[in-house]
């Protein structure tokens, strides 16, 4: 992988870490805590999408309300995505 982009941990949990080659076009990061969300460009069809990756307990996603995050449309203005949850 040549590329990295880290979230850091929240105390003694948590954390996350994104790799990637080079030949992946990303042209936007954005973190929160508990995510990671690349936006990613597909030149073969002329489309972008987004990657979203959440690490948080169901109980935590509940109180910090993380269901607003999840809207690919406020963040980006898109409509394709893809969704990891560990």
């Amino acid at each position: 992988h040549d590329k990295l982009f880290v979230v850091d941990s929240v105390g003694k949990s948590g954390g996350l870490d994104m790799f990637w080659r080079l030949d992946i076009v990303i042209t936007k990061v954005l973190f929160t805590d508990f995510t990671i969300e690349l936006k990613i460009e597909d030149n073969c069809r002329n489309t972008s999408w987004l990657f979203m990756c959440i690490y948080a307990s169901t109980k935590i996603r509940s109180e910090n309300n993380s269901g607003k995050q999840l809207n690919a449309e406020n963040r980006f203005g898109m409509r394709n995505g893809c969704l990891l949850g560990i």
